[in-house]
């Protein structure tokens, strides 16, 4: 059983009090539930990252033979050239940090980036 609670007659901040002494003030609950509808509206308008996706041997960036959407840590497209013994290449979804570590390792050719299909 709750009570109300009207401060004033010129406020329109309504508190329910339930048999506990626990004071809630009325609304709130519902403004809540609002707010986290619309963050979730939010978030799913949000679309995921896509980025050409092949692989070849060779030492030949490999051209693009399908198209990938990036998950989870995926959130760079990388054209990554692997040169020596074992010369390979592909193009794909990649986490930017990793990405950058083959930008920096010798033998490796590498491009970062982070819009559709910029690799």
């Amino acid at each position: 059983m709750y009570h109300h609670i009207r401060l004033s007659e010129d406020t329109d901040h309504v508190f329910k009090v339930d048999n506990s002494g626990k004071v809630q003030k009325e609304g709130v609950t519902m403004k809540a539930a609002a707010c986290a509808v619309l963050l979730l509206l939010a978030l799913a308008q949000v679309k995921a990252l896509k980025c050409n996706y092949c692989f070849s041997k060779g030492s030949d960036l490999c051209n693009p033979t399908s198209t990938q959407t990036c998950t989870g840590s995926a959130n760079a497209c990388a054209s990554v050239i692997l040169q020596g013994p074992l010369s390979q290449s592909f193009r794909q979804c990649m986490n930017m940090a990793v990405c950058q570590g083959f930008i920096k390792t010798p033998g490796a050719f590498a491009t970062c980036c982070s819009t559709d299909l910029c690799n």
